[in-house]
């Protein structure tokens, strides 16, 4: 029988200005490769309420794209989840950044570093 096994993954997250934690997960083996890069966000993921629906009366629409920016000072492992075999799993916590890696002027973790 052919089963799937379990990936190893890490998440970037962010918490909104709602404080909920969202994120992207991706392979652990991809950690490296995706540190200095991030990964994809749209502006439009700010907008989102506690139900998960766009705020009609958000300033940001569907178009734009952002960057994730993971801080690797930030990694926190989590060993022991519901499901005991399941494997561990990484977060970091990131800045929203432009594409071309200045930060993004409604980024909530860039507000409260400054």
């Amino acid at each position: 029988m052919n089963r799937l096994q379990p990936v190893r993954l890490v998440s970037f997250v962010t918490t909104d200005l709602a404080g909920i934690t969202r994120g992207r997960s991706l392979p652990l083996a991809t950690l490296e490769e995706q540190l200095a890069s991030g990964c994809g966000w749209v502006p439009a993921n700010s907008s989102l309420t506690p139900q998960d629906l766009i705020d009609e009366s958000s300033p940001w629409g569907s178009h734009g794209d952002l960057r994730l920016l993971p801080d690797p000072n930030s990694r926190v492992r989590v060993e022991q989840g519901p499901d005991a075999a399941a494997p561990a799993l990484d977060y970091l916590h990131g800045n929203l950044v432009e594409t071309d890696g200045t930060p993004w002027p409604a980024c909530p973790r860039g507000l409260l570093l400054a």
